[in-house]
């Protein structure tokens, strides 16, 4: 509420002599009051002179000592007025004690010690100029959470379609079981395979059929799981942003090997507990002796698949190289029948991929026919191939890249 002060009548100075009188001042009045007619008040206090009055510091307001005449502080004769409208003094602060060490909220700490610290980092080299040396340990932990993420987000992607999950088990049972199965019976001999037990030392042959099938998926899982998936990306136009992230690219490899290994452990459950049930399946303890022997088998289709996702990346229309490539690999390794039965010209090219040493050594373990050669010396060719590929499969897609980098392919479709 405006304040009017009424002012004391008393003798001015004269015009232009530059000093003004000191003048007392009257009490202030409630302008209600004034117009009313009524006793000076002041808000709701009683009917007198309003008074200066002690208020906290932050609720007093500092007016200046000398000549406020609006306010009417006069020339220090009296004190200053006090307004409710905070946060300055009227006078001099008064002195106070020591202050109280309060202690610092810990998240204020953090913060501090963040923007300290990023005041001290120092702007990062290019990657051209940075040192090759780096914590081994943390760079694949790192790696290895990414790979997981996306073996996670594939299984995610996969399990939301129920129709393309039976797909996978179905599949596998009348393109090749079945079919198999049913083709190998109608030449046996009152049920006893004779053929297989002459070229093989053999006559299970549910057990040929099932166990071919193993390194089959795993070849299968390399063809379309790891290195089609890279085409599958550029399809969808997810490719260049995974890509933009800071993980690794043959990463996205991996993560894809670790998801589709998933689906082929769990495919290949279903596929035995039905051969069991339904086709007389019979398994045999000595199967677990041959799991290194698939194992290696897996690493080296890893990088079997670098090697495809690197010409995944370069050719236009990849469906009919990849389908093709698969059928070719699968029926050189001998998953369908013994690669004694090719023509002369394929068993050199039979004895270079290292899935035909894989199913022999798990044909021999887990059904006890005939290698062909000794174990040990398969073993020691299975873990020379895979040491080869690799290495050798990552080289060949870090070509891909960096030339689909210099052509500017990347984006293309």
């Amino acid at each position: 509420m405006a304040l009017l002060r009424h002012r004391a009548a008393g003798r001015r100075d004269p015009p232009g002599s530059g000093h003004r009188r000191p003048r007392r001042p009257s009490p202030l009045r409630d302008r209600l009051a004034l117009l009313g007619g009524g006793p000076s008040l002041w808000r709701d206090r009683s009917d007198r002179a309003a008074r200066p009055r002690r208020l906290r510091a932050r609720l007093r307001d500092h007016v200046p000592r000398r000549d406020a005449p609006d306010l009417g502080a006069g020339r220090r004769l009296d004190p200053a007025a006090d307004l409710h409208r905070g946060r300055h003094q009227a006078s001099a602060p008064s002195r106070r004690g020591p202050r109280r060490a309060v202690a610092e909220p810990s998240y204020r700490r953090a913060h501090r010690r963040r923007h300290r610290d990023a005041r001290r980092a120092r702007v990062p080299l290019s990657r051209g100029e940075r040192t090759a040396e780096r914590h081994v340990g943390a760079v694949l932990v790192d790696e290895l959470r990414a790979a997981i993420a996306i073996a996670r987000k594939d299984l995610r992607s996969l399990l939301r379609y129920r129709i393309a999950v039976a797909s996978n088990v179905f599949t596998p049972l009348y393109q090749f079981i079945i079919p198999a199965f049913l083709f190998g019976s109608a030449f046996a001999v009152n049920g006893h395979a004779s053929g297989l037990a002459t070229t093989l030392g053999t006559d299970d042959l549910a057990g040929f059929i099932f166990f071919g099938g193993i390194i089959g998926a795993i070849i299968s899982t390399a063809f379309w799981g790891m290195a089609m998936s890279i085409r599958n990306e550029m399809d969808m136009g997810t490719l260049e942003p995974s890509w933009l992230t800071p993980t690794s690219h043959a990463t996205f490899i991996i993560g894809r090997a670790l998801g589709g290994l998933t689906i082929f452990v769990a495919m290949q459950l279903v596929l035995f507990a039905f051969g069991i049930v339904f086709l007389g399946l019979r398994l045999r303890a000595e199967m677990i002796f041959a799991l290194p022997a698939v194992i290696l088998a897996m690493g080296a289709m890893v990088g079997v698949a670098y090697m495809l996702a690197a010409i995944v990346l370069l050719i236009r229309e990849a469906n009919f190289f990849i389908d093709t490539a698969n059928f070719a690999f699968g029926t050189i390794t001998g998953v369908s029948f013994p690669i004694t039965l090719l023509p002369g010209i394929l068993q050199p090219v039979a004895l270079i991929l290292p899935t035909t040493y894989a199913v022999d050594i798990l044909r021999a373990q887990a059904l006890g026919s005939r290698p062909l050669f000794d174990m040990r010396l398969e073993y020691a060719v299975l873990v020379l191939l895979t040491a080869l590929l690799f290495p050798l499969g990552r080289y060949a897609f870090a070509k891909a890249e960096l030339l689909m980098r210099r052509r500017g392919m990347l984006a293309q479709y």
